[in-house]
């Protein structure tokens, strides 16, 4: 069994960030209808107004940014025994957590936009999960995580006879 990468969609990020979008233009519009409606001076309502919509798109991109970089930085490997999660932080440094196959329960996957991403949810004996989104076809990587953790399962079992 070889080492493999889990990749992330990016049509995930792009609907997350067109959804974002749209949703911080109608929070402008409304606000902007709103410091309309209610009484102030004109000068203080042109202010607030162009406040309004030059701060709301700059803390967009902001967030865009931030979230782009997150996915980037976050890597998940299926490695032979475990489920390799590699995060790099700031300055280059590293973590790394292990995810033993023969402690998975249950594996879970929604698809979103026919199946191309969506997220699998893993549930551990110590009822703790992790939670992968933004993945691409995660019914396949479902049932891979399945089979692999049936395997491990599988082989500690015939070790454990064997000893």
């Amino acid at each position: 069994m070889t080492d493999q990468v889990i990749s992330f969609s990016p049509a995930a990020l792009q609907r997350r960030l067109i959804i974002s979008a749209i949703t911080v233009s109608v929070a402008c519009v409304v606000m902007s209808l709103f410091f309309l409606g209610v009484w102030f001076a004109p000068n203080l309502q042109r202010i607030l107004i162009t406040i309004l919509w030059i701060t709301l798109p700059l803390l967009w991109v902001l967030g865009a940014v931030l979230e782009s970089m997150r996915q980037s930085k976050t890597k998940y490997i299926l490695t032979k025994d475990a489920l390799l999660k590699e995060k790099k932080g700031w300055f280059g440094s590293t973590t790394s957590q292990l995810y033993r196959y023969d402690t998975i329960n249950s594996v879970n996957s929604k698809s979103r936009a026919k199946g191309s991403f969506g997220s699998v949810e893993l549930i551990f004996e110590e009822n703790n999960s992790l939670y992968l989104s933004g993945i691409a076809n995660p019914d396949d990587l479902a049932r891979e995580i399945k089979r692999r953790a049936a395997d491990a399962r599988s082989s500690i079992r015939v070790d454990n006879l064997h000893s």
